[in-house]
């Protein structure tokens, strides 16, 4: 299994053996949409056989973008008499990106991206070799809590960093999918956001992530509620479990407390106004006082 983020490229090494005493075989590599296999740099080699046969020839692809897109080589006849009986094994190179339609999980047994490596022969057998690769996805709740309820809070927006240094951040691109869903954007995508929202006041999911450490950033939050100040990171680490393998936790739950109401203390009009009162109930007090003062004295 291989772990991955959109734009990622990933190089595939697939091993099938191809059996002598036929007359032809027919390679194919098959992908799955979320992977974008560049045909030039489809490489055959083998141990067992001089691999020189197949220099000359070139895949013929078919839309490798789609779901099942095939590069397909005709193996040449001088290589299959070459073979011995037991056969030859040999090993394929090629190189994919995960694309916009990439799926993403939180394990490895659902939404996998596949591409596979079949060699069909002649006489009716076949035999394959398998890569998978697994792009996770997020999810972020930020709420409050009333006694012991959790409210979601809408309208929080968060940016996702490769850095925690506030003053130096190096910002994701993403592509918004829809409401709350944010999908990591490929270099040639217009129109994309580093701005993370829970504008229907639900989670965030955040799609195209690879193994490795994140800080989440909190650029506003609604008014009366406190702010996280500091870069909270995020570690996607693989966990085995005994259902396979799954990512080591895939939310992130974020509890904000409500702000008391305070005075202002901007060093502005809230201030002078404050220290203006003040002065004032001051000045009177101490008029009163005096005044009593020399009324008692009489």
């Amino acid at each position: 299994m291989t772990y991955g983020s959109i734009g990622d490229e990933i190089v595939y090494h697939a091993e099938a053996v191809i059996r002598g005493g036929t007359t032809n075989a027919y390679v194919e590599i098959l992908n799955s949409p979320g992977i974008t296999i560049d045909p030039s740099t489809i490489h055959i080699d083998s141990t067992d056989f001089d691999s020189s046969f197949f220099s000359s020839f070139v895949f013929k692809t078919t839309n490798l973008k789609n779901e099942n897109g095939v590069a397909g080589l005709e193996v040449p006849k001088a290589a299959l008499d070459s073979m011995s009986s037991s056969g030859a094994r040999i090993m394929f190179t090629f190189t994919g990106k995960l694309n916009e339609n990439t799926k993403f999980s939180n394990n490895d047994t659902t939404n996998v991206n596949d591409a596979t490596v079949k060699i069909y022969f002649g006489d009716g057998r076949e035999t394959e070799a398998s890569i998978s690769i697994i792009s996770w996805k997020y999810t972020i709740n930020t709420f409050y809590k009333d006694n012991t309820d959790a409210i979601d809070i809408p309208n929080v927006h968060y940016s996702l960093s490769k850095t925690n240094d506030k003053e130096n951040l190096e910002l994701y691109n993403f592509v918004k999918v829809s409401d709350g869903v944010y999908r990591l954007a490929l270099d040639r995508e217009e129109n994309t956001t580093t701005d993370l929202v829970n504008t229907a006041g639900k989670s965030i999911v955040i799609e195209g992530l690879n193994n490795g450490t994140y800080y989440l950033i909190q650029n506003s939050r609604p008014a009366g509620f406190g702010k996280v100040y500091d870069p909270t990171e995020i570690k996607l680490e693989v966990q085995n479990n005994s259902n396979g393998r799954k990512l080591n936790t895939d939310t992130l739950n974020i509890e904000l407390a409500k702000e008391s109401m305070v005075l202002p203390m901007t060093g502005g009009s809230g201030t002078t106004l404050l220290i203006t009162l003040s002065l004032i109930s001051f000045i009177i007090t101490f008029s009163i006082i005096i005044t009593k003062i020399r009324i008692k004295n009489k």
